[in-house]
């Protein structure tokens, strides 16, 4: 018979690796989940305006500029930072998030 002891660990750990697999899934950028985890907006903006300057000079593929451009845009969001409403998120792909 399980006890409720063994029952509330295995609990936690579902939880905890459901938690570790949502962010995974979220943010795929080492850098990005570095500044999130820190709660740095400002150095997730100055990332962001990074990239887009790779993408312009031609050093980043679209693909990746968009992929990165999203993490890093939600990340802010999560953050409760403001985002304008060029860079919002919901706008962004012409779909709500």
């Amino acid at each position: 018979m399980v006890s409720l002891e063994q029952l509330l660990r295995c609990t936690i750990y579902i939880f905890a690796q459901a938690i570790q697999a949502a962010i995974s899934d979220a943010f795929k950028t080492p850098e990005v989940i570095r500044l999130f985890a820190k709660k740095e907006p400002g150095q997730l903006r100055t990332k962001l305006s990074e990239i887009e300057r790779d993408f312009k000079v031609g050093k980043m593929l679209e693909d990746v500029y968009r992929q990165q451009k999203l993490e890093i845009l939600v990340a802010v969001k999560k953050l409760g930072e403001e985002v304008s409403h060029c860079f919002d998120v919901n706008t962004m792909y012409g779909f709500a998030i």
